[in-house]
């Protein structure tokens, strides 16, 4: 059973999960800004005249497929710093709803108990922390909620991302 000094506090949540979408937003950032890059390249080549020497035509295209090949690399590389992030932040996920459960197993047990005690003092106060109960169920709901809004978004924006390096690729 967890016990209060292992539980994170409110505030530790909430800054876990900012700190999270933080980072994934920034890391979003960078792959758009590898993907313009990319496809700066990629606009650049296609509207070169190549009408020079062919040896100079054929240096200065394998310029470019080494420059589209060395950027992809490094996208490729922070699109997986992303991904471990969004498996961490599915892993926060996980320990979050379970804190839910519990809480919500906490709050049955609260119920069953009110049922059976009598004295009216009693049931004032264990009303009170029914009460607390419901506030964390919603506030655990609430932070769930942050987590996977966050991992869409950022999901989305990954793939679109993906999307533009993966299309216009040169074969």
């Amino acid at each position: 059973m967890t016990r209060l000094k292992d539980a994170p506090s409110r505030t530790e949540i909430e800054g876990k999960i900012e700190k999270t979408n933080s980072e994934m937003e920034e890391k979003g950032e960078v792959l758009d800004k590898i993907a313009s890059d990319i496809e700066t390249v990629r606009h650049t080549f296609e509207n070169l005249d190549m009408g020079g020497t062919k040896e100079g035509t054929e240096k200065l295209e394998s310029s470019f497929e080494n420059t589209e090949k060395a950027t992809t690399e490094v996208f490729e590389e922070k699109d997986d710093e992303l991904e471990r992030v969004h498996q961490e932040n599915n892993d926060f996920e996980g320990e979050i709803e379970g804190r839910r459960n519990s809480s919500e197993s906490d709050l049955e047990k609260i119920s069953d108990a009110t049922a059976k005690i009598e004295t009216s003092e009693s049931i004032d106060e264990l009303l009170k922390a029914k009460e607390t109960g419901l506030e964390e169920i919603d506030f655990l709901k609430n932070q769930i909620e942050h987590v996977r809004e966050a991992m869409e978004k950022s999901e989305s924006t990954r793939e679109r991302h993906k999307s533009r390096i993966h299309t216009g690729r040169r074969r």
